[in-house]
């Protein structure tokens, strides 16, 4: 699908260390499925530094693990209430995840966000936004379909900006 980085879902560690070395060294993110207080996710490279630790966090992450295709490029969230038939965006924002100055620290899992005046942010075009906004959309369609009656609360795009506009996840 479009927008989406290439992904696993596992219950098992059969196939994941394969999983792993067809991304390659270094191109990867586990990520614990279920509750973990902003903490379940490890990436190559700032969490995990061979496939080898990887797969040892794969088995900690049992009975249920992602493993997914590692984005790089800027992040930003785009969280739109949801009526049932129509959507209402809020200003795009980006959080601050590192604890030190110039992303030096260890990834906090959150501790604040930004967005500007113009919602926009300094790196985010007003198509890329529409692109998000569109995907939330879509999110909304798929939902109705699957649920067989509208959903309505909040939906949270969570993006990154790369060459194309990739969704890392939706809540």
């Amino acid at each position: 699908m479009r927008g989406l980085p290439d992904f696993r879902e596992f219950t098992s560690l059969d196939g994941a260390q394969e999983y792993l070395e067809l991304l390659g060294d270094g191109n990867y993110v586990v990520k614990a499925d279920g509750l973990c207080g902003g903490k379940g996710v490890m990436v190559a490279g700032a969490h995990l530094h061979s496939i080898e630790e990887a797969v040892a966090y794969c088995k900690e992450c049992l009975p249920r693990f992602v493993i997914c295709e590692k984005l790089v490029g800027q992040e930003f969230s785009v969280l739109s209430f949801c009526d049932g038939e129509r959507l209402a965006h809020m200003p795009p924002v980006q959080d601050h995840k590192r604890a030190y100055e110039n992303d030096e620290g260890p990834n906090t899992g959150g501790m604040g966000a930004y967005s500007c005046a113009d919602h926009l942010l300094p790196f985010l075009s007003a198509e890329a936004l529409a692109e998000a906004h569109a995907m939330n959309t879509a999110c909304m369609v798929a939902l109705r379909k699957e649920l067989g009656q509208p959903y309505r609360g909040i939906l949270y795009g969570g993006c990154a900006v790369r060459p194309a506009l990739c969704t890392r996840e939706h809540s």
